[in-house]
């Protein structure tokens, strides 16, 4: 059998002592304290039943002690192991030198069957079937009744949690757990427990093992699977065993050591540290804690060095653990750590159980977002912007002068598109915690300047386009005429427009793709009838180098262009005057005051008729008179050749140069005779026709 009880004896077996054998409950001794008249014997289960065991203990119990139990000293002052008995009503605890009284009562007059444990003393009145708390401060206060419990044995036992046991021998037979408030934990049922009691009030409770006296002595069970296995032979029948009134014990262990509430929380890299506070029950024996680092965060790399074991020497009751988040680079994310405390069984020490879990969350950056969605507005129009963070974090929104409000929630009316950001800051934090920032950009869409004509009149045509145009430019823009009457795609800014003669008010609407920002300007346009020419000039003939009038007239005609301008004198006339060197047509654009035109085409055939005038005679005596045979009386011709002959044929002169005559000499530069010579001249107009010219001339000296 493992020793499963911690021994509570001060002084080793082998000192016989003048000092008090007080309770101690360090050792792995496994003491049992039996109460035999006003005597209190040491037993250790484990070893053999002799005269050396169990064996007396110098701390003698008053007279009239109604029960044994060891517990924590509760009153006011250093904690130490001592005994507990009840005296009539009243507690007494034993200082180390005498038994004091509290003076404070049991709750339920006199008691004999006490027990201690998790810094409560418990007492059971076994005929009543109540049991009652004492803390050390006062009075008893009832925390359970059965309603009579009138079988026994009439004890209790109870464990380092302040929970208390009841072993009830009759059937049905149960040993039950219960809270300190007296509420049921457990139940265990019992085999091979006797059922044959009369006398006895011992019980005794420690990790799996149970012990109970009665008239025929002690017996031993042990817990497994929810239930009790007793032996149903005694250990050592009375009268070998003297018969025990009561059995005390160090306080059954907890299975484990409380030191704390599971806890989980968070920290950011390069920011506070986090710190988690272990606090146990002040114990006098040394506490090892192990500690399982779990999680994908790296011990030293995500998180500051953390030491595997956790020690409380005896008289602690606090520790600290700094958790410091580290930074890394490059941003590795987050990262997680569990830490799982795991505390010795006290009834097997090599056996761990976790007793608190430390789940930790090392998040890599500062938790801020902006949860508005994007936006695209019209200038001055206002926008709610909404960020989340952590609460721990301050904020600052950005630009400040832009921003309505410093919550969480703020407003912004931008008239341009702007770029808002929140950033956080971990207040207090070192200069290793960087602060984050998240931007949010609302869209501006400006309004169109919309640029239509002014007011105007038009002629009526086959269609026209509008000269319209919108600023800034964007080839998304929502175009609507109003009314749509007489464009064939209202929705097209460079819609053609065609409709009867009248005045109409159109509107140009244009709002942008997104925000829908709207803008509209309207003119006036009056389509007047169509303008006709009434009255226009025949088409003519005329020769070359004279002169013809022609004339354009309609109603209300305000002006006249006539083309082409060339050899028309004031042709923005009515009645202009042509004199064409060749064949021309005309045109006449002719405008009303409203700007309708019509226009008119006259044709002026030009026809040629040379006028030459040739002398009949001349005399080259060289007195400046009628001296040189040339051309004369011409126009617009072209020389080809002018050529003079003799009677014989012979040829005289020749030239190409209209401007040129026959000065009366041969080709050699002799003097021609006076007599007839013949000429003949062939000449072009301008349409390239070629005329002949034939006659004679009679030369005189």
């Amino acid at each position: 059998m493992n020793k499963i009880f911690l021994s509570i004896v001060a002084l080793l077996f082998g000192m016989q002592a003048a000092r008090a054998q007080m309770p101690d409950c360090l050792n792995s001794g496994g003491y049992i304290y039996l109460q035999y008249g006003t005597g209190i014997r040491n037993w250790d289960p484990e070893q053999a039943i002799g005269p050396a065991n169990p064996t007396v203990n110098t701390i003698v119990l008053p007279g009239g002690a109604g029960g044994l139990a060891v517990s924590d000293f509760l009153g006011i002052g250093p904690t130490y192991k001592t005994f507990y008995t009840t005296v009539g009503s009243n507690y007494y605890y034993y200082d180390g030198t005498a038994w004091v009284n509290t003076t404070h009562n049991t709750g339920a007059g006199p008691a004999v069957n006490i027990t201690a444990g998790g810094g409560y003393i418990f007492n059971l009145a076994g005929g009543a079937g109540t049991v009652y708390r004492y803390d050390g401060t006062g009075p008893g206060v009832m925390v359970l009744n059965l309603g009579g419990m009138l079988t026994g044995p009439w004890d209790m036992a109870a464990d380092k949690d302040g929970n208390f046991f009841l072993l009830k021998l009759t059937n049905p037979q149960w040993l039950r757990k219960y809270d300190p408030n007296g509420t049921l934990v457990q139940e265990y049922p019992l085999v091979n427990a006797t059922t044959n009691y009369n006398l006895g009030g011992g019980l005794a409770v420690f990790c799996d093992s149970v012990y109970f006296t009665n008239q025929d002595g002690v017996y031993s069970g042990v817990i497994k699977d929810d239930t009790v296995y007793f032996n149903p032979t005694a250990l050592n029948p009375v009268p070998a065993f003297p018969y025990y009134e009561d059995i005390a014990s160090c306080e059954s262990g907890s299975q484990t050591v409380a030191v704390g509430p599971d806890t989980s929380f968070y920290l950011y890299r390069g920011c506070m540290s986090g710190i988690v506070k272990f606090q146990i029950k002040p114990r006098q024996d040394t506490v090892k804690l192990k500690l399982n680092l779990l999680g994908n965060a790296q011990n030293g790399l995500d998180y500051g060095w953390l030491d595997t074991q956790m020690v409380f020497r005896p008289g602690d009751t606090v520790q600290y653990m700094e958790i410091i988040p580290l930074l890394r680079n490059p941003s590795v994310g987050n990262k997680n750590l569990k830490i799982e405390v795991l505390s010795p069984n006290p009834c097997n020490l090599a056996e761990y159980k976790v007793v608190r879990t430390i789940d930790v969350l090392i998040k890599d950056s500062l938790e801020v977002d902006i949860i508005s969605p994007p936006v695209t507005v019209c200038p001055g129009d206002t926008v709610t912007i909404t960020a989340t963070k952590d609460p721990i974090l301050d904020h600052f929104w950005e630009p400040s002068n832009l921003i309505f409000g410093n919550g969480l929630t703020v407003k912004a009316s931008p008239s341009l598109t702007t770029t808002y950001s929140i950033r956080v800051e971990y207040p207090g934090a070192p200069s290793t915690c960087p602060p984050r920032t998240k931007k949010y950009t609302v869209t501006v869409e400006p309004y169109p300047v919309i640029r239509v004509p002014d007011d105007f009149i038009i002629c009526l045509t086959d269609s026209m386009t509008f000269d319209v145009g919108v600023t800034p430019d964007n080839p998304k823009y929502d175009v609507t005429w109003i009314p749509a009457n007489g464009f064939s795609n209202p929705k097209n800014m460079n819609s053609k427009f065609f409709d009867n003669p009248g005045t109409y008010t159109k509107i140009l609407r244009v709002a942008t793709p997104i925000a829908k920002c709207t803008k509209e300007e309207e003119f006036t346009v009056t389509i007047m009838p169509p303008f006709k020419i009434t009255e226009l000039s025949n088409d003519t003939t005329i020769r070359y180098g004279d002169s013809i009038r022609l004339t354009a007239k309609g109603e209300n005609a305000a002006i006249w262009v006539w083309n082409p301008t060339r050899s028309i004198r004031d042709y923005s006339f009515e009645t202009v005057t042509v004199w064409p060197k060749e064949s021309t047509i005309y045109t006449a654009i002719v405008f009303d005051e409203f700007g309708c035109k019509d226009s008119g085409q006259v044709e002026v055939k030009v026809v040629y008729q040379p006028k030459l005038m040739m002398p009949n005679a001349f005399s080259p005596n060289g007195d400046g008179l009628n001296d040189v045979f040339k051309i004369e009386g011409r126009q617009y011709e072209r020389l080809i050749s002018f050529q003079v002959f003799d009677r014989n044929g012979t040829k005289v002169f020749e030239t190409t140069n209209i401007n040129k005559g026959w000065d009366g000499t041969y080709l050699n530069g002799e003097k021609a005779g006076a007599g007839v010579y013949f000429y003949f001249i062939e000449m072009a107009n301008v349409d390239r026709e070629t005329f002949q010219f034939k006659g004679d001339v009679t030369l005189t000296r």
